[in-house]
């Protein structure tokens, strides 16, 4: 967003307002936005005929009234928002003009009792999506949490986020959710929860529903000041829209179910002051049941890495050995980069990789940073295809950065 906002303290009442101008990137067909586009490159001659293909404006008002007692604290919030492009938006109904929404919001402590609630309503049908739960201590050492959410499958907002199986854009979804943590002794920690989804429409085009569950257990043990264990385990049925070409018959698209398994065991290491140590293994395996038939895919990544701090200077560096069957089983990693940059590649197929990340603060208000990453394939000549295709089994990434604190 390009624009303006602010907060205001008006005795009871938070006031947060804000409005933005601004051209944003979008697939444009017949005349109608047919997708907002969010990856920001710019690269080729489709891309770049996609830049900047229509405006934006966005005016929203967030309003928040917090209570205090002796037993309750909280606070209740309502927000509005309107926005609209220069040319009809397709996914909220390809009407011209604003489009609005607005919702509410609630969070309330009760003693150790937590909870919290939300609920919007957009477009001119005020189809809502809502989630609400509580967090709240089982005894002594063992917190746990409950959410159910049911998004509307119609509710459109380029702007939502929200806790999702699928995404994060608050539709098609509905889910139970149910975590809990437990200090058992202390210096063991674990960790476990069961989601339950339903897609009311898994895919808009064969009129496809879907179901699935997701279940995943996480164990923290700290051996030593120094010395530091992560166990994860995770287990997750899942339907996907496949096409399906029987032996005999017509071709039909169907709900195919997957099941992924995944085990990771991590370490780390504080070796000294300045010098710390990680190392983490990782196996993932994938079955899809067809009708006639199933199909696996497994596959395993370990990596090393070393943290060194030394006065102003701090360098993270990762050597990663892969192996996968094919990319139904690659295996998300997250590395470090630049500072307010989020990397999580998917390894798959026959490989290695390398990054190496260096900040220098070279003053109290000025950090420059930097980052190489190199991967090494056995099995390809090219890497990526479409519009992100590199002519190289071996492709280089260079980042470059800098943080001023004003």
């Amino acid at each position: 967003m390009q624009g303006a906002g602010v907060e205001l303290d008006a005795g009871p009442l938070d006031i947060t307002a804000f409005y933005s101008d601004n051209r944003v990137d979008a697939s444009v067909d017949d005349g109608t936005i047919t997708t907002l586009r969010a990856s920001g490159y710019h690269r080729t001659e489709s891309e770049i005929l996609h830049k900047d293909n229509c405006s934006e404006r966005v005016a929203g008002l967030h309003l928040r009234v917090p209570f205090r007692s002796d037993s309750v604290e909280g606070s209740i919030g309502a927000t509005l928002m309107r926005y609209r492009y220069d040319l009809p938006y397709e996914d909220a109904g390809g009407k011209e003009g604003w489009y609005d929404g607005g919702g509410i919001d609630l969070d309330v402590s009760l003693d150790d009792i937590d909870v919290f609630a939300e609920a919007s309503v957009t477009g001119s049908e005020r189809y809502v999506s809502w989630i609400a739960g509580a967090g709240f201590p089982l005894t002594e050492g063992i917190s746990s949490v409950i959410a159910v959410r049911d998004y509307h499958r119609e509710y459109v907002s380029p702007f939502s986020g929200a806790f999702a199986e699928r995404a994060g854009n608050a539709s098609n979804e509905e889910g139970y959710y149910a975590g809990i943590e437990a200090r058992i002794l202390k210096n063991l920690r674990i960790g476990a929860y069961y989601d339950i989804f339903r897609f009311p429409e898994l895919n808009r085009y064969y009129g496809l529903s879907s179901s699935g569950s997701e279940a995943k257990l996480s164990v923290a043990y700290r051996q030593s000041s120094s010395l530091r264990w992560e166990l994860l385990l995770q287990h997750q049925y899942k339907d996907n829209a496949e096409k399906y070409e029987p032996e005999s018959g017509s071709v039909y698209y169907t709900a195919v179910p997957y099941v992924t398994d995944r085990a990771r065991l991590g370490l780390e290491h504080k070796v000294s002051r300045w010098l710390t140590l990680k190392l983490r293994g990782e196996y993932r395996s994938v079955t899809g049941r067809y009708p006639e038939r199933n199909t696996y895919s497994d596959g395993w990544l370990a990596y090393v890495q070393a943290n060194v701090s030394s006065g102003p200077v701090r360098l993270k560096t990762r050597y990663t050995r892969f192996l996968t069957d094919d990319y139904d089983s690659a295996i998300y990693v997250y590395e470090d980069d630049l500072p307010r940059v989020f990397s999580l590649p998917a390894y798959y197929g026959d490989g290695q990789s390398f990054f190496s990340v260096v900040s220098w603060k070279a003053a109290s208000f000025f950090t420059l940073s930097g980052r190489f990453r190199k991967t090494w394939y056995a099995d390809r000549e090219v890497y990526g295809s479409g519009h992100d295709e590199r002519n190289t089994d071996s492709p280089v990434d260079v980042h470059i950065g800098c943080t001023v604190v004003i």
